[in-house]
């Protein structure tokens, strides 16, 4: 993508107006749509400029950069029209995301300048195309997609994983369940405003893992579209342990949302709303369960773990998509259904809004459910930090469990648990780049942009005394 610039020294009340520009501006076109232009202030030291268009909620980014005088620009970041003034459009330059434009009015000198992406510099592959027809007949990691991976510079290794060896695009979609979108009506909207200062690197896993060992277990969604429920449970699980300094560890059952939640968190195996299960949570509570097999708790996993074209005799093959098991609502270890589920009535359900209200949320009381896009080339992540490479194009959304952040060789990133069984990736754990900016938000599949699919989702976890006491 280029980015057409040209200085006019005309003053405006706010800026990212339509040309003519402020006296601090400039006016530009993206070359790929010669017909729209935009003003836009240069990035100093400071933040971009705030004085937007009435009606505006596009956020101001430094995206934008002129190569050959190294001057970089802000421009407002959008993913649709509705967020841009009156007039304007969103202009799509990487994937889902874009900024806003207006109409061309006159044709003027102008200079070359392109998309300001250093880890998120600007890849053939954007914006990524849905991979669908003759594709999904391909093998999941293929001998070409892992000579392609050879030669690109990135920030993580890659290589064969068995949990999709043997497998096709259509059967690693399967995993992809997590249905992406805003915010579940009466929802709290945090603030992109941190409360304190906050340490360069946090891990829940070695702050509480001793005390709460469910932080570092991997989970097995098999092959069902159910990790919506996984990246749920899991940090449920998780906060009601930390909360409690360790005194409650109840497992909570990822086959309980699975199979008993119906369609107000989506439809099980064919994919699922991470904010429905929260809201289920609260409001019809969730049972115990543990993995495939273990009938010491209430509602165990219905679906064996998977692993392809293994020779591994403990462990099934499996490919397509699994049938929802039906909701039993008897428990296994013998307890009463109902005495069982475990109600988060006193507390809360909220998406979070932005990298660093995300990392304060996670701080201050746990981990919490992500959901990101998952591009091809994510399926051979073997270690380091991931960023979308341009090479294999979308398979759909995923959701995750974020436990912590950090930063390795100077690049930012998320600790994240996957639910794809401790063999893949870095034992079933992987870290991503932190969305600093808005195109590394679209590098990293949007995994901490509420602009992208609605944002993280967590809630206060506060469970009654009189439930606790039975639980532990």
């Amino acid at each position: 993508m280029k980015f057409l610039i040209l200085v006019l020294p005309v003053a405006l009340a706010v800026h990212y107006e339509q040309p003519p520009c402020g006296a601090d501006e400039t006016k530009g076109q993206l070359q790929a749509a010669s017909t729209r232009e935009l003003c836009a202030p240069e990035c100093t030291s400071s933040a971009c400029p705030t004085d937007v268009p009435t009606g505006v909620t596009a956020k101001p980014e430094c995206v934008l950069q002129d190569p050959t005088a190294g001057k970089k620009f802000c421009a407002l970041a959008c993913t649709s029209d509705k967020q841009c003034a009156t007039g304007a459009a969103c202009t799509k330059v990487a994937l889902f995301m874009g900024v806003c434009t207006y109409p061309v009015n006159s044709t003027l000198p102008q200079a070359v300048a392109s998309l300001d992406i250093e880890l998120d510099r600007p890849i053939s592959g954007w914006p990524a195309p849905l991979v669908s027809g003759v594709e999904l007949e391909l093998p999941a990691i293929s001998d070409e997609l892992l000579a392609a991976l050879d030669s690109v510079e990135k920030t993580w290794t890659h290589g064969k994983n068995t949990r999709f060896e043997g497998l096709t695009m259509a059967d690693a979609k399967v995993q992809m369940g997590a249905i992406l979108g805003g915010a579940i009506p009466g929802q709290k909207m945090m603030t992109d405003t941190p409360n304190g200062t906050l340490p360069d690197d946090f891990d829940w896993r070695t702050q509480m893992g001793d005390k709460c060992p469910s932080i570092k277990e991997v989970r097995d969604q098999s092959n069902c579209g159910s990790c919506w429920a996984f990246g749920s449970v899991e940090a449920m699980t998780d906060r009601m342990c930390i909360h409690s300094q360790g005194a409650v560890q109840h497992r909570l059952s990822a086959q309980d949302p699975v199979s008993c939640c119906g369609l107000t968190c989506g439809n099980g195996c064919s994919g699922g709303i991470p904010a429905g299960a929260w809201n289920y949570f609260k409001g019809r509570g969730i049972v115990s369960g543990g993995p495939y097999g273990d009938h010491s708790k209430c509602y165990s996993y219905q679906l064996p773990e998977c692993a392809h074209h293994t020779v591994d005799p403990k462990i099934a093959n499996c490919t397509g998509e699994g049938a929802t098991p039906k909701c039993r609502k008897t428990c296994e270890d013998s307890e009463n259904w109902d005495s069982a589920k475990l109600h988060n009535t006193q507390g809360s359900v909220y998406n979070i809004a932005g990298e660093a209200a995300l990392r304060q949320e996670i701080h201050d009381k746990g981990p919490v459910t992500g959901m990101f896009m998952v591009f091809a080339d994510f399926l051979a992540y073997k270690s380091g930090v991931y960023a979308y490479t341009g090479q294999g194009g979308l398979l759909g959304g995923h959701a995750i469990e974020i436990v912590g952040w950090g930063t390795e060789a100077t690049v930012p990133y998320w600790i994240v648990k996957n639910s794809w069984n401790d063999e893949w990736g870095d034992n079933g754990f992987f870290k991503i780049v932190r969305g600093t900016n808005a195109l590394r938000k679209v590098r990293n599949g949007g995994i901490d942009s509420g602009l992208l699919n609605g944002g993280p989702v967590a809630g206060e976890v506060i469970i009654p005394k009189d439930q606790t006491q039975i639980i532990i």
